[in-house]
């Protein structure tokens, strides 16, 4: 079997499925969303204040996934806000493997009219860099559609090739 029967037998089997395309760049799309707001998430909490938390592990929850069982802890902490005073606490799940040793673990806290906070082992700044990327990707191939559409349209075609846009002709009816 060749390369060429290969990619006919591929050919005939997606053959009618005109939508697959229109799923993956509906996927995509929505792929691209999701790191948008992971990305905004991230750059919110660069803002954040560190603070020292104090922190107790409260339980185990075990989720079942596609590869099996999974443990998770559930860890609670508390700290205060160095401007008010108030006290605060969350609990979140983590994976065993980002339990913090000791009794203190840093906290990043957004004050405001909605506090939030999460401990700061949770931060993930890769996906500001990914997300910034794929844009700066995404820009550079819309530059480049739109340069090779321009150097296309002003193109002249050689001497001895015809266009392939018709020549109008005025008839004239008498």
């Amino acid at each position: 079997m060749d390369c060429y029967s290969v990619a006919a037998q591929w050919g005939d089997s997606c053959e009618g499925q005109v939508a697959t395309r229109g799923r993956l760049l509906f996927l995509c799309v929505v792929s691209y969303l999701l790191l948008g707001w992971c990305c905004w998430t991230e750059l919110r909490y660069r803002r954040a204040i560190e603070l020292p938390a104090q922190f107790n592990v409260v339980g185990n929850v075990i989720h079942g996934g596609r590869h099996g069982p999974r443990e998770m802890h559930c860890l609670r902490y508390w700290f205060q806000d160095p401007v008010t005073g108030r006290r605060y606490q969350n609990t979140v799940e983590i994976a065993p493997s980002e339990a913090p040793a000791g009794q203190r673990v840093m906290v990043q806290y957004l004050s405001g009219e909605f506090p939030e906070s999460r401990l700061a082992i949770q931060a993930r700044p890769v996906v500001v860099t990914v997300f910034y990327s794929i844009t700066a990707l995404l820009a550079l191939m819309v530059v480049g559609a739109v340069f090779w559409l321009s150097v296309e349209a002003h193109a002249q075609p050689p001497r001895g090739v015809r266009s392939l846009t018709p020549v109008r002709r005025r008839i004239e009816i008498s």
